[in-house]
């Protein structure tokens, strides 16, 4: 079950999802390139966690951007 569990997130390093955000948001003037960057990275990672195949809504981001 390990290798399985350990396969599954090597795979998911070759998808990106710092996409995600631009389906339903934008995010605004007032934050830097540097915070904009570690927002995307962050909503990745949770999306590649918890929806692997990328089927997401827009409810359940808005709650994470919040």
């Amino acid at each position: 079950m390990v290798n399985y569990l350990a396969e599954s997130l090597q795979e998911l390093r070759h998808h990106n999802f710092t996409e995600v955000i631009d389906r339903y948001f934008s995010l605004g003037s007032h934050l830097n390139a540097r915070d904009v960057k570690a927002v995307r990275k962050t909503i990745s990672g949770l999306v590649k966690l918890i929806y692997p195949h990328d089927e997401i809504s827009k409810e359940e981001l808005a709650s994470w951007l919040k």
